[in-house]
């Protein structure tokens, strides 16, 4: 995936997420950030260090119902969520 598409992606991810909840704090906020950091893991500029590819998260976790209900199960969101 090349760097504007991450970047979109990261963009769009984050809208979906801030329409449908009210807050972040609790495990949303925490879960939003774990996720646009995987994303993110190969932009030269947000390359700390070694970061997690993918992303695991329960099926019922929040963030994972916020992104079911707004991205189709072949989104590129999903590349970067295992579902344990």
């Amino acid at each position: 995936m090349k760097d504007r598409e991450r970047l979109a992606l990261i963009s769009t991810v984050y809208g979906t997420v801030v329409k449908n909840t009210t807050t972040f704090h609790g495990r949303v906020g925490g879960d939003l950030s774990y996720l646009l950091g995987a994303i993110a893991e190969t932009l030269p500029a947000c390359s700390p260090g070694p970061l997690p590819s993918r992303c695991q998260f329960s099926k019922s976790a929040g963030i994972v119902r916020i992104l079911r209900c707004n991205f189709s199960p072949d989104h590129k969101v999903w590349s970067f969520i295992e579902i344990v």
